[in-house]
């Protein structure tokens, strides 16, 4: 029998009929459901189309449809009959992406919304970690209660910030797109040569107007894709032939999911391996957020010895140690094996940035609860450099979610 992660079964939206090259997909967890594989038009070889220009491939991961990324794949035509997009991992692509993370703000996008509020958290847990981090670095210049109140208060709010994520993560896991979305189309173009002769050639641009993820609803927030048909022209106008694309079913046909069913989660989510890291992510986050509140100091000063080490040490470690787990398979989820790294791929950073970040938040109990000035300076250290690894992921996903159609050469 073949392996669960070596092909899509029946109770998964994506079959061979859609395209899906076999032979190209994996996951890195045997049990569960496949991360990864290259989709082609169905019913079409490449020699087939456009004489012997070559066909786009998507390439299909499980973390990049969550997000309503399209991944282009390219090859060199051996005919002049095709524009490429350019790639988007250049240094020019590198630049316009951070520009758009301080000029562009889709919070109708909710993997945007779930980006923005980590890095706006974690931002914020910095801030805190100085707070907490400065009376034992340097007590001759700390102000009185620093950690107590100024600390402790930043640090609620940044908890808060985190939680919102991650119960939007949830959301975000549980309405993926469901039709194999291609994102992009090829459209006929009209060139003049030297020679001031007319060319027709084609170019491959994204489909941006028959996209059916969620994330291209402009018009509501948490509301699934509100597009036309999918494989319709772009609406560049009647002078423009348009090559369809495969025609998958209209993602508004499904509606906005609040809470699946028991079906589903037994024959598709807990299968994801996405899905249940993001799950892993909101319990550790409601848990930690348990920590933050008790930390208040109108809560926190009214505690014994033994309802601090119960209400507040023993939820922050188990948070920390649950967005150690969550990041660790958010990883290698982006892996076509659990023990090769992706380091091409954003989000097999954004992964590995957060794991460092949740080993300083569960580092930072255990140093905590010994009263020794070097174990003080540990814990107050590990907030520190744990809060600025959650910033540093934070913001490669922020960049991560405002790319929808990245292109890469195969």
């Amino acid at each position: 029998m073949v392996a669960r992660n070596r092909e899509f079964r029946s109770d998964h939206y994506l079959h061979d009929d859609d395209g899906v090259q076999q032979s190209t997909v994996i996951g890195p967890v045997s049990f569960l459901n496949p991360t990864r594989a290259e989709i082609q038009e169905p019913g079409r070889s490449v020699d087939d189309l456009l004489l012997t220009a070559p066909y786009p491939l998507l390439q299909w991961t499980s973390r990049n449809n969550r997000k309503g990324r399209h991944q282009l794949l390219l090859t060199t035509p051996p005919q002049d009959l095709v524009q490429l997009p350019d790639p988007t991992n250049g240094s020019r692509a590198i630049l316009k992406g951070l520009w758009k993370m301080v000029t562009r703000f889709p919070v109708w996008d909710v993997s945007y919304d779930v980006a923005a509020s980590f890095t706006l958290g974690s931002a914020i847990w910095v801030l805190a970690a100085v707070f907490i981090f400065h009376p034992v670095a340097a007590p001759e210049s700390a102000f009185e209660n620093e950690t107590l109140y100024a600390g402790r208060i930043i640090a609620f709010v940044g908890a808060t910030f985190f939680f919102i994520g991650s119960v939007l993560m949830v959301l975000e896991a549980m309405n993926e797109d469901r039709t194999g979305c291609f994102g992009w189309a090829l459209k006929r173009a009209l060139e003049i040569d030297d020679r001031d002769v007319h060319v027709h050639s084609w170019k491959i641009v994204p489909d941006r107007d028959s996209c059916t993820h969620s994330h291209a609803n402009k018009d509501a927030w948490l509301a699934p894709a509100s597009g036309g048909e999918h494989g319709k022209g772009n609406g560049l106008g009647s002078s423009d032939e348009h090559l369809e694309l495969p025609e998958y079913p209209q993602a508004h046909q499904r509606p906005w999911i609040w809470l699946p069913t028991i079906h589903h989660l037994r024959k598709h989510y807990v299968f994801e391996l996405g899905f249940l890291a993001s799950v892993i992510q909101m319990l550790a986050s409601t848990i930690f957020y348990i920590s933050s509140f008790t930390g208040l100091p109108v809560i926190f000063t009214s505690l014994t010895v033994r309802l601090i080490y119960g209400v507040r040490f023993v939820p922050q470690f188990i948070g920390g140690a649950g967005f150690v787990v969550a990041a660790a398979l958010f990883t290698v989820e982006t892996q076509s094996k659990w023990y090769r790294p992706a380091f091409r791929v954003l989000g097999w950073h954004v992964g590995v940035w957060d794991l460092a970040g949740g080993i300083g938040f569960t580092l930072s109990p255990v140093f905590g609860v010994m009263p020794a000035t070097w174990a003080q300076y540990q814990s107050a250290l590990s907030t520190l450099w744990g809060s600025a690894a959650f910033f540093i992921g934070s913001s490669i996903q922020l960049y991560e979610s405002l790319e929808k159609y990245p292109v890469e050469k195969k």
